[in-house]
């Protein structure tokens, strides 16, 4: 049994960008709104706002005992889904890919959707605080984590 399954969003593509099941918990991010969707269930769906924010969100993740979310200004963490904090730190572009690995989060910060930057950020403290990479000229896609090697898509390929 794995910690994560991937399932499908059957809205209308407006409304979810990624959804994954942790700990009994389906989580859900809102492309043009600004929440996080939560369901136990994978039927019944609860809205979560952030904050004051209009900040949409590209990617949640989860792993180590914390959701982590990334939007297109901010970065978000919760240790149970329901209650989500923005951190200090701030991204040089849309967060759309997060996966966690060897102790660290790695996120993929890139300009949604047309790409062209692909700047890398790292966290140890959960999500707390992170650390931004210089643009590394690539239009990364995609990101997780696989056999002890974080693994980005960029365009059409995977390196």
């Amino acid at each position: 049994k794995t910690a994560y399954e991937i399932v499908d969003c059957d809205w209308s593509s407006d409304v979810c960008s990624s959804d994954l099941c942790a700990g009994g918990q389906y989580l859900s991010g809102g492309i043009y709104y600004p929440c996080v969707m939560v369901s136990i269930n994978g039927t019944d769906w609860t809205q979560i706002s952030l904050s004051a924010s209009s900040d949409r969100i590209y990617s949640i993740a989860c792993a180590n005992g914390v959701f982590v979310a990334g939007g297109n200004s901010k970065i978000y963490y919760s240790a149970d889904g329901l209650t989500w904090t923005a951190s200090a730190s701030t991204p040089p572009t849309s967060v759309i890919g997060l996966a966690y690995g060897n102790g660290k989060w790695v996120g993929l910060c890139n300009l949604f959707p047309s790409g062209g930057s692909f700047y890398p950020a790292t966290s140890s403290d959960n999500g707390v605080t992170w650390t931004f990479g210089s643009d590394l000229g690539y239009a990364a896609k995609d990101l997780t984590y696989w056999n002890g090697v974080f693994v980005a898509k960029i365009g059409r390929a995977h390196v």
